[in-house]
């Protein structure tokens, strides 16, 4: 037997025995040497899933709250604009006529944008309803494009689909999805938005790319873009509003039409987003 050193303990030569079962051949045995450590370890663990349960209810419920606290005050405006749109003072004067269906269009506008966050909330886990239909790409994605430039003067915009290129989509969503996409190109440009909408096919399914000339988005921030109130934090993303809350609802949306998205910066500037519907086998 090897001599020890000082203050060194000897191996322990105590024996554990494990009791055998008469019906089993044969069965394997787990020691816990520290029972004490292994059931605070475990103890840590279940608290950090309910603190992470709990953190995730407190904020979808300020999520609601929030939203229902906008509603009220929006539905005052909507319904005094509409009335003050009908007053004979107002259709006689083409200036004012024009700033009340401004307030009236945007009050809509924001309406939307508050059911789609309580939507969002109210089915985190079972997803949003869809209506599934066919929608021949170029022309609704012509009227999409024609409503940004509107908007955005400076936009220029590229549109190279074929004619007959389908898919089947949620209308409402898809619309927000392109929205989405289209609208974060724009807003993300620190020069005159330039964007090319392309598709092309392989075996595999349909590809509808968005290459923008944009800033970019640096590599190590990309996984992260689809996580609910992120945003990557710029001079320009501070000057952007918004609640991080866009493309977490454009990937739940593909995520349920079961499509994928994909985002690369370019070689040069920008980044291109690519929409992948898979044909179906």
């Amino acid at each position: 037997m090897p001599k020890l050193l000082k203050n060194q303990e000897a191996p322990s030569d105590k024996v554990i025995n494990f009791p055998k079962h008469k019906n089993l051949i044969y069965y394997f045995s787990i020691r816990f040497p520290d029972k004490t450590t292994y059931l605070i370890s475990s103890l840590r663990f279940l608290y950090t899933i309910i603190q992470q349960k709990k953190f995730s209810e407190l904020q979808k419920d300020f999520i609601n709250n929030m939203t229902h606290e906008f509603k009220t005050p929006l539905s005052s405006i909507l319904l005094a604009s509409e009335a003050l749109n009908k007053q004979n003072v107002i259709q006689e004067n083409s200036k004012l006529e024009a700033y009340t269906s401004i307030i009236i269009n945007q009050s809509y506008k924001l309406n939307n944008h508050i059911e789609k966050i309580l939507n969002i909330a109210k089915n985190d886990a079972s997803g949003l309803s869809l209506k599934p239909q066919k929608i021949i790409l170029l022309p609704f994605i012509q009227e999409i494009a024609d409503t940004l430039r509107q908007k955005n003067e400076s936009l220029t915009l590229h549109i190279d689909i074929e004619d007959d290129l389908s898919i089947i989509a949620d209308e409402f969503h898809f619309t927000n999805i392109i929205y989405n996409i289209l609208d974060n190109s724009v807003k993300y440009c620190d020069t005159k938005p330039d964007i090319t909408i392309s598709s092309n096919k392989d075996s595999k399914g349909l590809y509808l790319k968005f290459k923008d000339n944009g800033m970019g988005i640096p590599a190590k921030n990309i996984p992260h873009i689809y996580d609910k109130f992120y945003r990557v934090s710029t001079k320009k993303s501070d000057e952007v509003n918004g609640f991080g809350l866009g493309l977490f609802y454009v990937k739940k949306i593909v995520q349920q039409h079961q499509w994928k998205i994909s985002v690369e910066n370019n070689p040069d500037k920008g980044i291109t987003v690519t929409l992948f519907f898979p044909f179906k086998i």
